[in-house]
């Protein structure tokens, strides 16, 4: 539990750490970014949840049903379909968000760490290009091992002994990993490879959901949570880059 306290901790501590750091600029990088992606999404789902409607629509039409039925399953169908696309912003949409800011997760990586230790980073596009690359493929390696425990566990989620418990594994996997992948950008700048990043993490299991808990909280914050995770997301990179280098200032 100590462990879980600690990376929460240094997670929660970073918005002022941040500010002080005159890094502010990259929560309204963060969040215009998630807005073309919230806008994005609303436009999907939608599309998705009328196509789906029809579909169903479509279906049921062939069969003589009175009216009443026809418009019940009409609207089962679009209250589905919607709480289907919400569950999946709350958990693929996590990893789409960081995906898509992977290059400003190694700038602030990079910005932080040249603070703590000293060691200043010579800019290059092929090293950018490489941490991007590196960034984006450790999300989807951890997206992948994600959905597929998830979906283990949403299957057992439908057993009345094992529903309240799957609901709740479900948050605390994914407050791993995302935990995970955001302290990912600090690794980068030990330069240490992706196994040994791997056995890092998975030797600090209870740290990373601490870090990682604020966000998977805000995945599950309808509406407003998506937000919240453009100040929460970078905060994070920050605790992650303090944790990997065990900075106390302002902890104790």
């Amino acid at each position: 539990m100590k462990e879980l306290l600690d990376g929460l901790k240094y997670m929660l501590s970073s918005f002022g750490y941040l500010r002080r750091s005159k890094l502010s600029y990259v929560y309204l990088i963060s969040l215009c970014l998630i807005i073309l992606y919230t806008i994005a999404n609303v436009n999907v789902s939608s599309y998705i949840s009328e196509e789906i409607t029809i579909i169903v629509d479509y279906w049921f039409g062939r069969f003589e049903m009175p009216e009443w039925l026809n418009v019940a399953v009409s609207a089962t169908a679009k209250i589905a379909t919607s709480i289907i696309c919400f569950m999946a912003v709350a958990t693929l949409g996590g990893s789409i968000i960081m995906i898509l800011l992977s290059p400003l997760f190694s700038h602030i990586a990079e910005k932080i760490s040249t603070q703590l230790t000293g060691k200043k980073y010579t800019f290059s596009w092929s090293l950018l290009f490489r941490q991007i690359l590196r960034g984006v493929g450790i999300s989807l390696r951890n997206m992948l091992i994600q959905y597929l425990i998830i979906f283990v566990l949403f299957f057992f989620s439908f057993f009345p002994a094992f529903g309240w418990i799957c609901n709740i594994a479900i948050f605390v996997v994914n407050a791993f990993f995302y935990g995970f992948t955001l302290m990912d950008y600090a690794f980068e700048t030990r330069m240490l490879s992706v196994k040994n990043s791997i056995s890092y993490a998975n030797a600090n299991k209870l740290s990373l959901i601490g870090l990682g808990l604020p966000f998977a909280l805000c995945m599950f914050i309808p509406f407003v949570g998506a937000y919240l995770a453009a100040f929460v997301v970078p905060a994070t990179v920050v605790g992650a880059t303090r944790f990997l280098n065990r900075e106390v200032e302002d902890i104790e």
